[in-house]
């Protein structure tokens, strides 16, 4: 795909999410009122989206149901799934979720516009796979191959272009939803992809020669965070701590009993148990700690102003732009 054309794909996304939220805003609200923490009214709705495909929903949100962990803190939580990251944030945006749980790069792409949102903890890190066809056996011999994405928005999209950048290779960019890069490599359209997971071990299971060439581009860095809209961080601080108690509870449980979330996870998706231990094998899914790693952020935020991701935002402010849309404070509450 050609620059013109890539750039024009980033602009159109970023402007439809400017759009949506010129119209409606400001992010969402609560549908009930602020009990905080273990508080004893009616449980607090909150609306949740995530990639499809991506276990938050049968390893993360089915933990915290089937335990009683939301329940516990007045919490009740209905999940949506999205194709893509920019598609969370512009419901973000239009007040239609509660919680995003979302990659750094949309999220930052969508407040470079002027989208009023804070990112509050880590939800997902180490979660950018490399899985390559049979007779590619190293990062090198991709230079000037064709390898997919979830999309131009995605974080998978920006390890990409570090990973190019960093190896001194150029690889031709094809997109395309996350649930057809299987199919698209094991037809030899694609020579390598970077999903998330499972869809990396389970391309691995099913692809004939598919392997791994990296569990993840760059170890510890974030891949998807949980990000809500700015409104809703000032309206609803104890809701938000609330919410970040019971994912840190859910950590700990699914850390302490995988073997029981495995088989669980694999019983509501109908994927082998292997796959969905392989890739929390890999990732460390949901168990990395929820503090932000900012040395990731920052080169995250870095690649994508070199590659025309970010747009009007240059390095001497990018300390500054972080610092304005990236706030753990409640993070902190939480875990004390």
């Amino acid at each position: 795909m050609s620059i013109f054309r890539r750039n024009f794909r980033v602009i159109a996304s970023i402007a439809l999410i400017f759009v949506l939220f010129s119209l409606t805003g400001c992010g969402s609200v609560s549908k009930t009122p602020d009990s905080g923490a273990g508080g004893k009214s009616s449980a607090i709705k909150l609306r949740i989206g995530y990639p499809v495909g991506s276990l938050t929903k049968e390893l993360f949100l089915q933990t915290g149901i089937d335990k009683g962990i939301f329940a516990k803190y007045g919490l009740e939580v209905e999940g949506e799934d999205y194709s893509v990251g920019g598609q969370i944030i512009q419901d973000l945006a239009g007040g239609n979720l509660d919680v995003g749980i979302v990659g750094p790069s949309p999220a930052l792409i969508g407040a470079a516009q002027g989208v009023d949102l804070k990112i509050v903890a880590s939800g997902i890190k180490n979660y950018c796979p490399l899985v390559a066809r049979k007779g590619i056996n190293s990062i090198k011999e991709l230079n000037g191959k064709k390898v997919g994405t979830p999309g131009v928005s995605s974080i998978e999209e920006t390890m990409l272009n570090y990973l190019e950048s960093q190896q001194g290779i150029k690889t031709k960019h094809v997109y395309a939803n996350v649930a057809n890069l299987t199919e698209m490599l094991d037809k030899g359209e694609l020579d390598a992809i970077v999903p998330w997971e499972p869809v990396a071990a389970d391309t691995v299971a099913k692809v004939a020669g598919a392997h791994y060439l990296l569990d993840t581009i760059l170890p510890n860095a974030e891949a998807a965070d949980i990000t809500v809209p700015g409104k809703f961080f000032r309206d609803n601080p104890n809701t938000i701590v609330s919410f970040l108690k019971a994912a840190e509870e859910i950590r700990q449980y699914i850390l302490k009993h995988t073997d029981e979330r495995v088989k669980a996870a694999a019983q509501i998706t109908g994927l082998p148990e292997s796959v969905i231990a392989e890739s929390i094998r890999r990732s460390h899914e949901f168990t990395t700690p929820l503090q932000i790693n900012m040395d990731s952020i920052k080169l995250i935020a870095s690649s994508d102003i070199a590659s025309g991701k970010l747009r009007g935002i240059d390095q001497n402010g990018l300390n500054s732009f972080l610092a304005k849309n990236i706030d753990s404070a409640l993070l902190q509450q939480a875990l004390q």
